[in-house]
């Protein structure tokens, strides 16, 4: 579950593959996002509102508009199911963890993605910073890892 940054909308992911967007005034379904071929497993908002990404079982990130509902971009290179997804503060990177035990850094706007690094255990969550290079991990056994990531 991802909460814009005007606190009206939470974005929740579902195991039929679909995101909803909903109003948290109302608790009206404001949009459903078809895309994903699994289970939705990690949701994030991009802090403008206006953009999201989202993490499944079926290993793809997706990146969404979320005044559209149109589906931006897939990004591919997980091996297993993405199970973390964050968006750096000047909306330009998007970062994932998959229980393949990688990282990866996209960009964006030029759709691809400029790093990889591999980890000890599988990511349960992850967050980046706003220097889209200082990343902290906490993992399925409880570790948290902080480090910094050089893009390609």
């Amino acid at each position: 579950m991802a909460i814009t940054s005007n606190g009206r909308c939470g974005l929740s992911g579902a195991h039929d593959g679909t995101l909803k967007l909903w109003d948290l005034r109302t608790g009206e379904l404001i949009r459903s996002f078809v895309g994903h071929t699994d289970a939705v497993s990690a949701v994030a908002v991009a802090p403008d509102d206006h953009l999201a990404l989202s993490g499944s079982a079926d290993q793809t990130i997706r990146f969404w508009d979320l005044a559209t509902g149109q589906l931006l971009h897939s990004f591919t290179g997980h091996t297993a199911p993405v199970s973390a997804v964050s968006i750096c503060p000047d909306g330009r990177h998007g970062l994932s963890g998959s229980r393949d035990r990688t990282l990866r850094l996209w960009d964006l706007e030029q759709r691809v993605c400029r790093a990889m690094v591999p980890l000890e255990g599988a990511p349960q969550v992850v967050a980046l910073a706003a220097d889209s290079r200082t990343v902290v991990v906490g993992d399925r056994i409880g570790n948290v890892h902080h480090f910094q990531i050089h893009m390609k």
